[in-house]
Protein backbone atom coordinates (compact mmCIF):
# COMPACT_ATOMS: atom_id res chain seq x y z
CA UNK A 1 0.00 0.00 0.00
CA UNK A 2 1.25 3.43 -0.95
CA UNK A 3 1.34 6.00 1.93
CA UNK A 4 -0.40 9.14 1.34
CA UNK A 5 0.54 12.08 -0.76
CA UNK A 6 0.46 15.83 0.54
CA UNK A 7 -1.46 16.02 3.90
CA UNK A 8 -0.06 13.37 6.37
CA UNK A 9 -2.16 14.44 9.01
CA UNK A 10 -5.01 12.03 9.75
CA UNK A 11 -8.30 13.79 9.82
CA UNK A 12 -10.88 12.36 12.06
CA UNK A 13 -14.53 12.57 12.06
CA UNK A 14 -16.52 14.85 14.45
CA UNK A 15 -17.64 11.36 15.77
CA UNK A 16 -14.35 10.11 16.46
CA UNK A 17 -13.10 13.26 17.85
CA UNK A 18 -16.09 13.78 20.34
CA UNK A 19 -15.46 9.65 21.51
CA UNK A 20 -11.56 10.33 22.22
CA UNK A 21 -12.89 13.69 24.19
CA UNK A 22 -15.49 11.49 26.08
CA UNK A 23 -13.01 8.88 26.70
CA UNK A 24 -10.44 11.77 28.36
CA UNK A 25 -13.15 13.44 30.07
CA UNK A 26 -14.63 10.28 32.01
CA UNK A 27 -11.13 9.48 34.21
CA UNK A 28 -11.82 10.27 37.68
CA UNK A 29 -9.34 11.53 39.99
CA UNK A 30 -8.98 8.72 42.49
CA UNK A 31 -5.66 10.32 44.72
CA UNK A 32 -7.07 10.09 48.57
CA UNK A 33 -5.31 12.71 50.93
CA UNK A 34 -6.44 13.48 54.73
CA UNK A 35 -4.32 16.58 53.56
CA UNK A 36 -6.65 19.28 51.64
CA UNK A 37 -3.42 20.81 50.27
CA UNK A 38 -1.60 17.70 48.84
CA UNK A 39 -4.90 16.69 47.93
CA UNK A 40 -5.83 19.79 46.32
CA UNK A 41 -2.34 19.86 44.45
CA UNK A 42 -2.70 16.57 43.05
CA UNK A 43 -6.36 17.11 41.71
CA UNK A 44 -4.90 20.20 39.82
CA UNK A 45 -1.90 18.23 38.44
CA UNK A 46 -4.98 15.99 37.53
CA UNK A 47 -6.52 18.32 35.80
CA UNK A 48 -3.48 19.93 33.89
CA UNK A 49 -2.29 16.11 32.43
CA UNK A 50 -6.14 15.56 31.24
CA UNK A 51 -6.03 19.14 29.64
CA UNK A 52 -3.02 19.07 28.12
CA UNK A 53 -4.03 15.26 26.20
CA UNK A 54 -7.10 17.23 25.22
CA UNK A 55 -5.29 20.38 23.82
CA UNK A 56 -3.17 17.37 22.27
CA UNK A 57 -5.70 15.83 20.49
CA UNK A 58 -7.42 19.04 19.23
CA UNK A 59 -3.97 20.29 17.51
CA UNK A 60 -4.26 16.94 15.47
CA UNK A 61 -7.78 17.51 14.35
CA UNK A 62 -8.75 19.94 11.58
CA UNK A 63 -12.18 20.32 12.67
CA UNK A 64 -13.81 24.34 13.29
CA UNK A 65 -15.42 22.68 16.82
CA UNK A 66 -11.98 21.58 18.04
CA UNK A 67 -9.97 25.25 17.17
CA UNK A 68 -12.79 26.18 19.49
CA UNK A 69 -12.42 23.24 22.04
CA UNK A 70 -8.89 24.23 22.04
CA UNK A 71 -9.14 28.01 23.23
CA UNK A 72 -11.46 26.81 25.73
CA UNK A 73 -9.10 24.09 27.20
CA UNK A 74 -5.89 26.36 26.75
CA UNK A 75 -7.50 28.98 28.99
CA UNK A 76 -8.89 26.24 31.70
CA UNK A 77 -5.38 24.55 31.70
CA UNK A 78 -3.83 28.12 32.49
CA UNK A 79 -6.35 28.24 35.85
CA UNK A 80 -5.81 24.76 36.58
CA UNK A 81 -1.98 25.17 36.57
CA UNK A 82 -2.48 28.66 38.94
CA UNK A 83 -4.59 26.45 41.13
CA UNK A 84 -1.99 23.68 41.01
CA UNK A 85 0.47 26.40 42.22
CA UNK A 86 -1.75 28.26 44.57
CA UNK A 87 -1.90 24.79 46.62
CA UNK A 88 2.04 24.10 46.17
CA UNK A 89 2.81 27.39 47.49
CA UNK A 90 0.60 27.49 50.42
CA UNK A 91 1.66 23.74 51.38
CA UNK A 92 5.53 24.93 51.74
CA UNK A 93 4.10 28.27 53.42
CA UNK A 94 2.23 26.22 56.12
CA UNK A 95 5.76 23.95 56.56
Amino acid sequence: MEPKEGNEQSSMTLAEFQKAIKAIKSERFREKSDNTLVYGYQRARFQTNQLERLIALAEQCQLSSATLKLAQWKRQRARAEATGERFKRLQREKQ
